[in-house]
């Protein structure tokens, strides 16, 4: 398992999972969901920026439940190479999930195939 310092790998992951991410409405949310999990997974569920970019993707895929249980999850873990602003930003995400409605009209299960 990999600490949650932030490694090259770390830094190459949370690139990754958002290289596809181009602003278009028609963005490939499966993919990206895809690569942060395995991110996520990678870190054994430590890394709490990669967590952050886990519940991003849930909430764009209009899961709101999930995107609020991967950003309290992100929130818990060990903080150690995120600075105060960082911080800041996901508290922001996650009071965000929890008192709004999510941008993507999809259903949460759908695309899973």
């Amino acid at each position: 398992m990999l600490s949650n310092s932030r490694s090259p790998l770390d830094s190459f992951l949370g690139e990754i999972t958002w290289a596809r991410h181009s602003g278009d409405p028609t963005r490939e949310l499966v993919a990206l969901r895809d690569y942060a999990a395995r991110a996520v997974e990678l870190t054994g569920r430590t890394n709490s920026p990669l967590l952050d970019t886990l519940a991003r993707v849930h909430w764009e895929r209009g899961d709101k439940m999930k995107a609020i249980e991967v950003q309290r999850e992100a929130l818990a873990a060990p903080a150690l190479d995120v600075n105060s602003a960082v911080l800041d930003e996901m508290w922001r995400a996650f009071t965000k999930y929890e008192t709004q409605e999510p941008p993507s009209a999809r259903a949460p299960t759908e695309a899973l195939q």
